[in-house]
């Protein structure tokens, strides 16, 4: 059997679910999103496929977005950063954004994450 199921989430729809995030007792600094896939009912957790799209552009400053923590049949979350060192002096980074990132500038860029969640059988 396969079960396959897709949605997205954005700050401008899911707000509380975008959340800007500081480490504890370091200084990585980022946005954490935490994504709810209980609707689509796997009985497992499935193999989550995660993109971040939008017009804004500079999405492939980012990292962290292959690293999912959590991960459940009823969601994952992820953590973000730019590629810039976070204690670089350059405060909008390579970027010209905010640096740490946060979550108005994934507002302005108009970001969006799309997820694929694929829940197979063992062969």
């Amino acid at each position: 059997m396969l079960h396959i199921s897709q949605g997205t989430t954005s700050p401008q729809t899911n707000q509380n679910d975008w959340i800007d995030y500081l480490g504890a007792n370091d200084p990585i600094a980022g946005m954490r999103i935490n994504v709810d896939t209980s609707n689509c009912g796997f009985s497992t957790p499935p193999h989550y496929l995660v993109t971040i799209e939008g017009p804004g552009g500079w999405q492939w400053h980012l990292n962290g977005l292959n690293c999912l923590y959590n991960v459940t049949q009823n969601g994952f979350t992820v953590y973000l950063r730019w590629t810039d060192d976070p204690n670089s002096n350059i405060p909008g980074g390579s970027t010209n954004e905010s640096n740490p990132l946060r979550v108005q500038t994934a507002i302005n860029k108009n970001w969006t994450l799309k997820w694929t969640g694929i829940q197979t059988e063992n062969c």
